[in-house]
């Protein structure tokens, strides 16, 4: 969830653009649902997880952005505030971008 935030949010990208993103990850859903029981699996572990986690809706994203927003101003804003230092936000972003 924070990559589209992180990469888009403080860039001015409308937050339809940045909830449709997110939510193609929905499209992949399946997959990576196997790809983390099967490595659950090998580790002997059990991967048992709440499929609602692993969902991926524009509406949540549209929260999540107008949550950050009213508490923090940006997705960076959040980060800074829980203890990233600036520069490696900004480090992270643009390595987002290349």
């Amino acid at each position: 969830m924070w990559v589209p935030t992180l990469r888009d949010d403080d860039d001015g990208v409308d937050d339809e653009i940045i909830s449709a993103d997110y939510a193609m990850t929905a499209e992949r859903m399946d997959e990576l649902v196997a790809r983390h029981r099967a490595r659950a699996a090998e580790a002997g572990d059990v991967a048992e997880v709440a499929e609602s986690l692993f969902a991926a809706e524009a509406s949540v994203m549209r929260a999540v952005l107008e949550r950050l927003r009213s508490e923090h101003t940006s997705g960076t804003g959040y980060l800074v505030h829980h203890g990233l230092e600036p520069g490696v936000v900004e480090s992270l972003r643009r390595s987002l971008l290349e």
